[in-house]
């Protein structure tokens, strides 16, 4: 898995790649649903859409599985991953542009918090409901 960690490396900031036993807890699943036994074998912090696709590509290419974190407050074990797994966490993507009120819209980036976004609409004079099935 060094190898694997080293080619993570060179495709985002070394402070973006964490590996085994220094991954935290937390990242071992979603709001309730977790296993504190899971060993992930890398957990990648990217800071922009094309350094995710780059990652992608990477695992991909060694055929490692990845799971894809955002706020890790789902109830479905989604968030979930596995012993050898790379994670994707979408925390450092969370800018939240300018709300255009003319067409109702705040355009936000995944890792983006919920309650920020809802507060974003607020102080915008907007509304922000998440609806989900």
């Amino acid at each position: 898995m060094s190898d694997l960690v080293a080619a993570l490396r060179e495709l985002v900031a070394a402070d973006a790649v964490v590996a085994g036993e220094a991954i935290e807890s937390r990242y071992l699943g979603d709001w309730q649903l977790r296993d504190d036994d899971t060993r992930p074998a890398v957990l990648v912090r990217p800071r922009t859409a094309a350094e995710i696709a780059a990652v992608l590509r990477e695992c991909n290419a060694r055929g490692v599985p990845v799971v894809a974190q955002g706020g890790r407050t789902g109830l479905t074990g989604g968030a979930t991953p596995q012993d050898g797994w790379v994670i994707v966490s979408l925390e450092r993507m969370n800018t939240i542009g300018a709300a255009d009120t003319d067409s109702a819209t705040i355009v936000v980036e995944a890792g983006a918090v919920l309650q920020s976004v809802q507060q974003a609409a607020a102080d915008a004079g907007m509304l922000f409901v998440f609806l989900h099935a």
